[in-house]
């Protein structure tokens, strides 16, 4: 039960004039907030009875203390405004100086319940520069005791949300390498930890049980384990020139400990100083899956190894992979035409005859996924082929080449059903946060563009249809939709790497645009398609449209 904090232990603070958020009240084990419009409601939470605290059951905060589910309150009271000012004015209240995790962790508790979709269609993602703030500064405490796991915050949360999210990682990173060492035992411990976790991964989805047993079993086994540390640990080993672990130091880098910046650099580690590295088909893939995006770096490895491999299939290797990322840059909406054309005509050049000399031979890239999700690979004459395929037909300025899915109710359609149409093609998924804020504006243009010139077609990857249909009677997509599922051959062949991806298609089936976000310059680009008028396509569109997705 709550108690009315007196006025003796309390002392007050004005927030700027918010709609959510109107005042709040630091009292003894609490906070007072004035929550609404000009109505004052008061909420005083203490440590004595959080476990009985049903207002924050939602916010799924295990064991979380008073002052970690006062600041996640502040935070989602303010994300639904949209105010960052208020907001940051709020927290500050929250946050004294001997509360700086408190805030941090406030900030992951919201986040989780806005990605779990509790809170996430009710209001922007809640804002991380305060929690970021907070971390830095315990990160500058040499003897803090949660340095180390403020170090890993910066390292997890920041991408895509902090303006300076390469900042925030490179601090976080350096302060754990700093605080671990150059320790082989680190590295070994999660090593082990991480093949427990996939042995009984394994064994949860081979058991004969059904969905709801199964779920429960994989919640209860919880997240892979991060490797954080163990990255750290690596990078601090390979740095020691005669360290006797230096070589599989850098082979775990690449190859063991996730995606990060840490595979491209062990990569180039490798070629410099251990060429005669045999797995460089494996390296060449795990460089490509810790970057989605265009990145010069990873295409200047690519050409190197390309250029100075001895061995056959690690050439043509590296000759696919750099030209399915300059096909790939291909699709940003900011190139001009020339520099867009330029770039799909080198991807041809050296996709076309990438396979000679090893056709035959296995190539390290599924080139789909069996039912039971096992990957099924293909040869060198295959992925040329299917690349090559993908560069002409499903790369902007292409023209797209028909494909077949399923409705929801199992009948197959054709992409040719849409022929002499501007089509907006969605692949979306209800686990993807911007997939489903882009809803509202999507429905605005479904509803306001003419339907004898523009249609639209959402491509849903969840892995169960009953998910996406449940999910639609609350966030209806009236519109055509195709299900096929995580993994599916469609997804692959068109090299969906990022939810959402958004294709738009003129009425003769060239591809006019393929990005990841919707802005509005991107959405104009869509009307003056439909209208004819293509000399407003203007190509500063979407540096928003090609932020990073969930």
């Amino acid at each position: 039960m709550s108690r009315k904090p007196t006025d003796k232990h309390s002392t007050k603070r004005r927030v700027p004039r918010c709609p959510c958020l109107f005042a709040a009240e630091r009292v003894d084990n609490g906070l007072h907030l004035a929550i609404g419009w000009r109505k004052v409601v008061t909420l005083t939470i203490e440590e004595a009875d959080m476990r009985e605290s049903q207002p924050f059951t939602n916010v799924s905060a295990t064991h979380a203390s008073a002052r970690t589910i006062v600041a996640a309150l502040a935070l989602l009271l303010i994300a639904a405004c949209g105010e960052r000012t208020d907001q940051q004015a709020a927290l500050a209240d929250v946050s004294g100086a001997d509360e700086r995790w408190a805030l941090v962790q406030a900030y992951i508790t919201l986040d989780r319940a806005w990605h779990d979709g509790e809170f996430r269609r009710k209001g922007p993602h809640p804002d991380i520069t305060l929690a970021v703030a907070a971390a830095k500064e315990i990160v500058a405490q040499a003897d803090h005791p949660l340095r180390m796991a403020a170090a890993e915050f910066l390292i997890a949360e920041p991408r895509g949300l902090s303006e300076t999210a390469a900042e925030d990682m490179a601090l976080g990173a350096q302060t754990l390498q700093a605080l671990i060492g150059p320790d082989w035992s680190v590295v070994e411990a999660y090593k082990a930890d991480a093949a427990r976790w996939q042995t009984a991964w394994q064994a949860i989805d081979a058991a004969a049980i059904d969905d709801d047993e199964r779920q429960s079993r994989r919640q209860a086994l919880g997240s892979r384990p991060t490797a954080y540390q163990a990255v750290a640990a690596a990078q601090a080993i390979v740095a020691v020139a005669d360290h006797a672990r230096r070589r599989d130091a850098v082979v775990c880098m690449v190859l063991e400990l996730g995606r990060g910046a840490h595979v491209l650099a062990g990569a180039r580690m490798l070629l410099a100083d251990f060429p005669a590295f045999d797995r460089w088909p494996e390296a060449m893939r795990a460089v490509d899956r810790s970057y989605s995006r265009a990145n010069e770096e990873v295409d200047q490895f690519y050409a190197q190894v390309a250029a100075e491999a001895t061995d056959a299939t690690t050439r043509a290797t590296a000759r696919y992979f750099l030209a399915a990322r300059l096909a790939q840059a291909a699709n940003r909406f900011s190139l001009v035409p020339a520099k867009r054309e330029a770039k799909r005509e080198r991807a041809l050049e050296l996709a076309v005859g990438l396979s000679e000399g090893v056709a035959d031979r296995e190539f390290v890239k599924p080139r789909e996924y069996a039912d039971d999700g096992t990957p099924v690979v293909g040869t060198f004459a295959q992925a040329e082929a299917d690349l090559v395929h993908r560069i002409r037909h499903v790369t902007a300025g292409g023209t797209l080449a028909d494909a077949t899915g399923k409705r929801f109710d199992g009948t197959e359609e054709t992409l040719a059903a849409y022929a002499g149409k501007v089509v907006l093609i969605d692949f979306w998924a209800t686990w993807c946060a911007p997939c489903i804020a882009a809803l509202p504006k999507l429905r605005k243009l479904h509803a306001e563009l003419p339907p004898d010139r523009f249609t639209m077609l959402a491509i849903n990857a969840d892995a169960d249809l009953e998910t996406v249909v449940d999910f639609q009677k609350d966030e209806p997509m009236p519109w055509s939709n195709w299900h096929v599922g995580d993994k599916s051959k469609l997804g692959i062949a068109w090299g969906v790497r990022a939810y959402p991806t958004y294709i738009l298609v003129d009425e003769q089936g060239v591809i006019l645009v393929r990005t990841n976000g919707i802005s509005d310059a991107f959405l104009a680009l869509v009307e003056d398609a439909v209208h004819g008028r293509t000399a407003a396509m203007a190509r500063d569109a979407v540096a928003a449209s090609d932020s990073a997705p969930s």
